[in-house]
């Protein structure tokens, strides 16, 4: 018998600002609130993603999780987060990828992803939902990303025995366009959100 665990933790408001969590793998937990009080905080007091570092700047985490955050104005950034302190990631060359390792360099040190599952593939998905996002750079749409992260078969969207990743957003932030995903079935629906 399968078991199915699908647990959302992303939220988008009224004011347009989404944000969304991967694990992170750092081996000290502190004392602060859990990853999803910090996102109902966010999408409860927030605007930007500027409003949105001021909160993590304020607020202890407990635990290593990483962020992606965007907002209507086209803003983004990624926050990696130890127990213990964070780093903002920007976008480069208007590419912004979140994902389960850290990508800055000094929380680099701290990252144990390879030492606790040797054989997880955290850095392969993340170098081929770059190469991808590259070929597809000059004809981008809002359809992309999802062309992107759910073509069967890539480690992008893994669909293994015992784990699947199901992709539930594509934004547009600057158009202020949204699409929600989700599969029922292994039948795609989807949506269109408006802020």
């Amino acid at each position: 018998m399968s078991h199915f665990f699908y647990n959302a933790d992303d939220a988008i408001n009224d004011k347009g600002l989404f944000i969304g969590l991967t694990f992170a793998n750092a081996d000290s937990w502190s004392y602060g609130i859990s990853c999803i009080h910090m996102i109902k905080m966010i999408a409860e007091t927030c605007e930007t993603v500027k409003d949105a570092i001021k909160v993590f700047e304020r607020i202890p985490l407990c635990c290593p999780k990483n962020f992606f955050i965007a907002d209507k104005n086209g803003g983004m950034a990624v926050v990696e987060h130890t127990s213990k302190k964070f780093k903002v990631i920007y976008p480069e060359n208007n590419i912004l990828i979140q994902t389960n390792h850290y990508i800055d360099s000094e929380l680099a040190k701290e990252d144990v992803v390879l030492k606790r599952v040797p054989e997880h593939n955290t850095f392969l998905r993340y170098d081929e939902t770059l190469q991808k996002i590259n070929q597809e750079k000059d004809k981008f749409n809002l359809d992309s990303p999802i062309k992107i992260l759910g073509k069967p078969g890539s480690y992008t969207c893994q669909n293994f025995p015992g784990i699947k990743t199901i992709w539930t957003l594509a934004l547009d932030m600057t158009n202020r366009k949204y699409k929600m995903y989700w599969d029922i079935s292994e039948e795609r629906k989807e949506t269109e959100l408006e802020i």
